[in-house]
């Protein structure tokens, strides 16, 4: 059976993968109609405030954009204390350095030298090194009319979709910070912008997050890095789970399988889950940044947990659209692994014929965990729902031919992954 849940969110990934590139936290506005490829943020609890440091980077370059980074509503947001900053590039790098996953390679319980550190992208940046021109727009304000007016002055349209999902984030008592972006003003060819806003919250207080597009995007992967600095852990209210790594292998000397590996454990859970994929005290005495080191001191801050979801639009219109914050009691989850090596000796004659029960893989049973905790989230029978209750593009979510388009390559692959062998291969950890 769990073989047959392993080959099954194979399935459903080739049909995840199969378009193009990736939305993510926060929504561009241009001419182009370019579109965020992915995002990393860091969320920093403090006694009495939460600063959000996020930072995206897009596709198609553009010269001018207005960047919505939607956060939940004050009515005077700068009387009631909310606030934007910059925020340095290089300490969201840091950062991921200390917690990306770094994998070694072994062949019967040996070391092989081979090592893999996993890249959400190949690097982001450069970012910005000034505080950009940012303006506040209330629920009350935006049901007025006034971010409209706001993004039609500025010379871009406003699409049906982009006005009823603006509607549909602040129906759910959020308001927008709009940053304002010049590209040739800046003297570059192009930036991938972050920010830093915060506003008043206590911290031991679930704080909930929009995920949820505002371009009419269909059939990609949002790629979405979250870290949050704490004097715990964290979660979030979909499931949360560490990242296994029975079928993570090197497939050359330097390279291995973690993404579609990856992708194939939160398949199974339609992608509506968060990978933790490091957790533990950090040192801020070895931290570099200043700003980074700086916001650890102010808040007192010093637990990091590092937490990854790749997810289908479908989830992110539906179970995904707004998440929910909240502190974990969890165990520390360290960020180095070792896997099976790339072409090691043929193993034992009898290698092959391992109990198929026997694969580590992941179960799909698990009832429908009431709390949002971090059990597998499954419909109540057990059964996995493809339609998400997604609002775009085909109930699937699977990827959109043209009428001229054979659907032979796509019968070919669906047939190739059904009939790839239900018998995994043990890897050592």
């Amino acid at each position: 059976m769990r073989s047959f849940i392993r080959v099954f969110s194979l399935v459903f990934v080739a049909l995840a993968l199969c378009s193009g590139t990736a939305l993510a936290l926060g929504t561009l506005v241009t001419q182009e109609g370019t579109n965020v490829t992915a995002s990393r943020t860091l969320i920093v609890r403090h006694a009495e405030r939460i600063q959000i440091a996020t930072q995206v980077k897009y596709g198609a370059a553009t010269d001018n954009m207005i960047w919505l980074i939607a956060i939940p509503n004050f009515n005077r947001p700068i009387d009631e204390g909310v606030r934007v900053e910059a925020f340095a590039n290089d300490a969201l790098s840091e950062l991921d350095a200390l917690s990306r996953p770094s994998l070694a390679g072994q062949c019967d319980d040996e070391p092989n030298g081979m090592t893999q550190e996993i890249l959400q992208a190949e690097s982001f940046g450069p970012g910005l090194d000034m505080r950009p021109a940012t303006q506040f727009y209330s629920a009350a304000e935006i049901e007025a009319g006034e971010l409209n007016e706001y993004i039609t002055g500025q010379g871009f349209e406003i699409s049906d979709s982009l006005a009823d999902n603006i509607s549909q984030v602040v129906n759910q008592n959020f308001m927008f910070v709009s940053v304002r972006l010049n590209i040739g003003d800046l003297g570059v060819p192009r930036v991938d912008p972050i920010i830093s806003v915060s506003y008043p919250a206590d911290r031991g207080s679930n704080q909930k997050i929009a995920l949820r597009p505002l371009n009419d995007v269909t059939g990609e992967i949002a790629d979405i890095l979250i870290w949050v600095l704490d004097t715990e852990g964290a979660q979030m209210n979909l499931a949360t789970e560490p990242m296994p790594f029975e079928e993570v292998e090197f497939i050359s000397s330097n390279e291995t399988n973690y993404t579609a590996a990856f992708d194939s454990f939160v398949g199974v859970r339609q992608t509506q889950m968060f990978v933790v994929e490091n957790a533990g005290a950090i040192d801020q005495q070895s931290i570099a940044d200043e700003m980074l080191s700086t916001a650890m001191s102010e808040s007192g801050s010093t637990y990091l947990t590092r937490m990854r979801a790749r997810m289908l639009p479908a989830a992110l219109r539906a179970n995904a659209a707004f998440v929910t914050l909240r502190g974990s009691n969890a165990a520390g989850y360290d960020r180095t692994h070792t896997v099976q090596g790339f072409n090691c000796a043929t193993a034992m004659p009898d290698s092959g014929m391992d109990d198929p029960m026997s694969d580590g893989g992941v179960a799909a049973d698990g009832g429908e965990d009431s709390d949002g905790g971090v059990t597998p989230i499954t419909r109540g029978d057990g059964g996995l729902a493809m339609d998400g209750g997604s609002t775009g593009g085909s109930a699937s979510g699977g990827c959109l031919a043209s009428a001229g388009t054979s659907n032979l390559p796509f019968v070919f692959l669906l047939l190739l992954l059904v009939g790839l062998p239900l018998t995994t291969r043990r890897t050592r950890r």
